[in-house]
């Protein structure tokens, strides 16, 4: 009965710890797979590839959705001439992050372009 005393202790504090370790590596896994996602997209739409560089870009998105990648999204579509769909993207941005100076300066930047000075 003695030892028993002295092994539960000890089994679950090796439990913990083989929990922390499940949970960093799981991080990290998850950490690789978004920078690989955003690396594929990036790459395709450097190939003018779009369509299939917003899938990547919206498969990282599930994993972890930042401003930041939100405007580079629409910057892909700025870049290729898509400027409905990147109007659509800012509106999209205002309504996801309300409080977020980025989307809005990507909106105003997109509206601007988009207007015909000229008549």
């Amino acid at each position: 009965m003695k030892g028993y005393k002295f092994l539960i202790p000890l089994a679950l504090v090796a439990l913990m710890a083989l929990s922390i370790f499940n949970v960093f590596s799981t991080a990290n896994a998850e950490k690789k797979e978004y920078e690989s996602l955003l690396e594929e997209a990036r790459r395709l739409a450097e190939l003018e590839v779009i369509e299939d560089s917003m899938i990547y870009y919206k498969e990282a998105l599930e994993i972890r959705d930042v401003i930041d990648v939100n405007v580079e999204i629409g910057q892909v579509y700025v870049k290729n001439g898509w400027v409905s769909e990147a109007i659509e993207w800012g509106e999209y941005l205002i309504e996801k992050f309300p409080e977020e100076p980025l989307a809005y300066n990507f909106l105003l930047e997109q509206y601007i372009n988009s207007a015909n000075y000229e008549e």
